[in-house]
């Protein structure tokens, strides 16, 4: 029988080989093993990977509300000792109620203050980006602590003015990766490769790096351990592709608006001719999408084929 695959012994080295695939159903999610839980997971990744930024309203409010739920049901006990809540010897249902409470809290506030979580989320994304690019690069040349926080900090600041400023671009670039990431998983599931054994391992590193970046920066390292076998870079390079496919899909066609100057009036369903301010129209009035060019709305010339018909 083969061991238990844990973050702890993924620390010490890990041959990323097919023998060790089905080692990788021990650290799966409960609901993973059902047939019905894996084809919800792939249906919401496919809705997340292709209209993610006409979801992003609900993405942002769904995320805050079962994180925060989450968050607070595992780590309040560590840090909240209350006779109501939280302190040794409350009941589960206590704090599961309570937990229920704060991400409701939290989703009402996502609904809100978009914004700002689009700020946070960003400033995450930064702080990780520095931590890791920190630690390749700058760990021989710098040795204070404050120079790796301004870093830190600036690198932060930085990518969630920059969520903000070009959300669009940011939003359906996460909601690609996260959508196809989800189907990716899933595919994983009935594949079994070792994907999922070293996207546990890079999260784990991700986890054990921030922690350790706020204590000693300067002596911050990444190490990899293990070789990727051929199916497992097969999946990153499908992933890749998915994450392509779902930004220029998104991007292109279902991010997009309809744009005021493509319609023309019609006098009548069966003429050709333009509506001025003076006509009136015989029949139901149509909306024509005039052509528009290739080069300049790319976006558009889809849409551009469809009549849309309403009434006056």
């Amino acid at each position: 029988m083969m061991d238990v695959i844990t973050p702890i012994s993924m620390n010490k080295g890990i041959n990323w080989s097919d023998a060790n695939a089905d080692d990788i159903q021990t650290i799966r999610h409960g609901y993973s093993h059902h047939p019905i839980g894996i084809i919800m997971i792939i249906v919401m990744g496919l809705a997340v990977w292709i209209l993610g930024f006409r979801l992003i309203k609900v993405i942002v409010i769904a995320a805050a509300f079962i994180l925060s739920g989450w968050s607070f049901f595992v780590l309040s006990p560590h840090f909240l000792h209350l006779d109501v809540c939280c302190a040794e010897g409350t009941p589960v249902q206590v704090r599961i109620a309570v937990s229920i409470i704060v991400s409701l809290m939290a989703g009402a506030i996502a609904c809100f203050v978009y914004k700002l979580g689009l700020f946070c989320l960003g400033s995450c994304l930064g702080l990780v980006l520095a931590v890791a690019g920190s630690a390749l690069v700058l760990t021989n040349i710098l040795h204070s602590p404050l120079a790796y926080y301004g870093i830190y900090g600036g690198c932060a600041l930085l990518i969630g003015i920059m969520a903000v400023v070009f959300e669009k671009i940011f939003v359906i670039l996460a909601t690609s990766v996260v959508g196809s990431l989800a189907v990716i998983y899933e595919i994983d599931y009935f594949a079994k490769t070792p994907f999922t054994q070293t996207m546990m391992y890079a999260l784990d590193q991700v986890k054990c790096g921030l922690h350790n970046a706020v204590n000693n920066p300067s002596e911050f390292h990444l190490h990899w351990r293990g070789t990727l076998t051929d199916k497992t870079i097969a999946m990153y390079l499908g992933w890749l592709l998915m994450i392509l496919v779902g930004f220029y899909i998104q991007f292109v066609y279902t991010s997009q608006e309809i744009s005021s100057k493509l319609m023309v009036k019609t006098c009548g369903g069966n003429q050709a001719d333009y509506c001025d301010e003076h006509d009136e129209p015989l029949t139901p009035q149509y909306v024509l999408l005039n052509t528009a060019p290739i080069r300049t709305q790319v976006h558009e010339y889809g849409k551009a084929q469809r009549i849309r018909k309403y009434l006056r």
